[in-house]
């Protein structure tokens, strides 16, 4: 039967973190660095006055929160966080260089590889299903013209859009998407999905970080994300 209305989604990866400048596979505990509270800053700014806001579910860790806070402030919500928004787990390869990986043949995006102490991707993809589910159910709460914000990760958003965004051609057959710091994806989950179920992008907003100046981006963020 037709799909009761619901409001939008507004997808947005953390800001930067020493982690991401240094090229390692993050820690749970890292916090946003300098740069990164002032893309977030950026983001708010640009988020609370183009986009209706009125709801924030987070990724609990620690940069996801940060990014979160200014937003927060703008708006004056409060952040719901869920554990099922943190980013895919390495296990035992938290903190480890990709230099480190790369030269001993540790490929941790591979489909197949399985990090020990960590998620498998058929285990990390169950989890990101369940996290859609959750906004997807957040967002049936909404009214048409309201917007629920999701803070996440960048392999989260990968493993969502993929499979539930009408994204470009090019982004759908990447290995990994490179997520930039901050950036925007707005989904019209009020749109009739098409019949794999994927929903269209509201004006093509896709990993949109056009808040940001030139000198906020890390300039050596695609680089590695495409030798790994």
């Amino acid at each position: 039967g037709p799909r009761g209305a619901m409001g939008r989604v507004l997808l947005v990866r953390h800001g930067e973190t020493d982690g991401n400048r240094k090229k390692v596979l993050q820690l749970p505990s890292t916090p946003l660095n300098a740069n990164g509270h002032g893309q977030a800053a950026k983001a708010a700014r640009r988020i609370a006055r183009d986009f209706a806001v009125t709801e924030i579910i987070c990724s609990d860790l620690q940069r996801t929160q940060d990014t979160a806070a200014p937003l927060v402030k703008a708006t004056n919500l409060t952040p719901t966080l869920s554990e099922l928004l943190q980013e895919r787990s390495f296990g035992d390869l938290r903190g480890q260089p990709f230099e480190f990986l790369a030269r001993n043949n540790i490929q941790p995006f591979d489909p197949s590889y399985s990090p020990p102490g960590g998620e498998s991707v058929p285990e990390f993809h169950v989890r990101a299903e369940r996290a859609w589910e959750v906004v997807l159910e957040r967002a049936s709460a909404l009214a048409t013209d309201q917007v629920l914000a999701v803070v996440t990760h960048g392999l989260v958003l990968d493993a969502l859009v993929k499979k539930h965004v009408q994204i470009p051609v090019e982004a759908q057959l990447a290995k990994v998407i490179a997520f930039k710091n901050t950036s925007l994806t707005f989904v019209d989950t009020n749109a009739e999905p098409d019949l794999d179920g994927r929903f269209p992008l509201v004006d093509e907003l896709f990993n949109d970080d056009s808040h940001l100046e030139d000198e906020d981006r890390d300039p050596t963020f695609n680089k590695v994300l495409s030798s790994i």
